[in-house]
């Protein structure tokens, strides 16, 4: 389903993407989010909880997988993201290709 949604929206052009991304994702800052976050949160009670446990190393291994994923996006998408809404849908920049900005590892890119 998600490569369906990103091969249809390579062809958009650049307003279009940008119109797209500004209002698909509205509301994920509000529910989606916090969730990722305290599901992240619970991880790491789980994994501290479970040591000494059998399957507590790997539960702990998860939880930290979880929070590298966690910081990785922040540091990368996130930023991404936050580049993008500060563009006007019609005041898109000039080096933006269709199917999103050059490099943005958050977006689909095409060169």
């Amino acid at each position: 389903m998600v490569l369906a949604a990103l091969t249809m929206r390579l062809g958009y052009d650049a307003a279009t993407w940008t119109r797209v991304q500004h209002s698909l994702y509205r509301y994920f800052a509000v529910t989606g989010g916090p969730l990722e976050v305290a599901t992240v949160v619970a991880a790491v009670v789980f994994g501290a909880r479970a040591r000494g446990l059998r399957g507590g190393r790997l539960a702990t291994v998860g939880a930290a997988c979880l929070v590298v994923a966690l910081a990785l996006w922040f540091a990368v998408v996130n930023t991404a993201n936050a580049e993008m809404g500060r563009w006007a849908v019609d005041g898109v920049p000039s080096d933006c290709v269709a199917g999103g900005p050059r490099g943005s590892s958050g977006t689909p890119a095409a060169s």
